[in-house]
């Protein structure tokens, strides 16, 4: 995992953060995402900017990237009723496995001291791994959009997290 760098999100970042989006979107089971799928690539460059620009400085929306030097992976976690939502966690195919993604949420949890919660496939057992092994637990709660499959809610208990001043 040499030379791979995980840091919050530079304006500079938006058509690295957007091809990402675009390759998360297509990963996901067929149908998923439809929507949003067709809607990404449309989007003028001058949104993906302003996106990037936002989760760069926002204190209630961040984006982390990982860079090697292009970019690899993302994850960004939204403030939410009390709670960090962390979402859109994508590592691409090639760095799957090598510590890429646990570096990413790492930077997440250390982002906030809120509770947080995220929503995960059941049957993706690396997403569970990575997530169990950072204290989340399964809520008992189950989402069945209008698309095919279901997802599982899982949360961990608010943490202090120890800041540089």
């Amino acid at each position: 995992m040499g030379g791979v760098t995980v840091r919050r999100v530079r304006a500079g970042d938006a058509w690295g953060v957007r091809r990402l989006s675009i390759e998360r979107l297509l990963s996901c089971p067929a149908g998923t995402w439809s929507p949003l799928l067709e809607d990404a690539p449309q989007r003028p460059g001058r949104v993906w900017r302003a996106l990037a620009v936002e989760h760069a400085s926002s204190p209630a929306v961040v984006t982390f990237v990982a860079a090697a030097p292009r970019l690899v992976g993302c994850a960004t976690v939204t403030v939410d009723h009390g709670r960090a939502v962390l979402g859109g966690m994508y590592v691409t195919p090639e760095h799957r496995g090598s510590g890429v993604a646990k570096r990413l949420l790492g930077e997440c949890l250390g982002w906030s001291d809120l509770p947080f919660a995220l929503w995960v496939r059941p049957g993706n057992p690396a997403a569970l791994g990575l997530y169990g092994s950072a204290g989340f637990v399964l809520s008992g709660r189950v989402w069945e959009p209008d698309v095919p499959g279901s997802w599982v809610e899982m949360h961990r208990p608010a943490v202090p997290v120890e800041r540089v001043a």
